[in-house]
């Protein structure tokens, strides 16, 4: 996910920024050659070899090390709560979408019940029964039908957020 992977950037980002912060500390060596030639002397030849001794480094460099590791520190925690917001929002997101299966296969058995109700109440009129029964039974069986569309379309929406927390092509 790009909000993960810019997460793990940062943390990596304050991670090489608390190893340069450390690199100071530690003494410097330098290495110079260079060839003159003089006038009227012999020619010259020079090579320097330089240590720096980083000498009460504790006093100068504690402050930035102790600066970059709260940096570290900061983005690591924003990483890991993004993470756990994902997780969560991810959760919930199935969990809704579970819920919501679950509430449609029951409105499917309530629409099949639906219908063997309208058509036991239309065999019923034609054979000389009430025509309000069946009239009845259409309605709720039309009503049924309303409300297991209506699931199907919560069903549908629930399952695009979770496939776009995954960021999933939809089929």
């Amino acid at each position: 996910q790009p909000a993960m992977r810019s997460a793990q950037a940062r943390g990596d980002v304050a991670g090489a920024a608390l190893e340069e912060a450390r690199a100071g500390r530690r003494p410097d060596w330098n290495f110079a050659a260079s060839y003159g030639q003089r006038s009227g002397f012999d020619d010259m030849l020079m090579l320097e070899v330089g240590v720096s001794l980083p000498f009460f480094t504790r006093d100068r460099q504690a402050p930035d090390i102790a600066a970059r590791i709260a940096g570290q520190r900061a983005a690591l925690a924003w990483q890991e709560g993004l993470r756990r917001e994902r997780t969560a929002r991810t959760r919930a997101a199935y969990a809704k979408w579970n819920g919501l299966r679950r509430q449609a296969e029951a409105l499917g058995q309530v629409l099949r019940l639906a219908h063997e109700r309208s058509a036991a109440a239309l065999a019923s009129y034609r054979a000389g029964g009430e025509l309000r029964a069946w009239l009845d039974a259409r309605r709720d069986e039309a009503a049924a039908h309303r409300d297991h569309a209506l699931q199907q379309a919560e069903l549908g929406r629930a399952w695009v957020e979770l496939a776009y927390l995954f960021e999933e092509p939809t089929p």
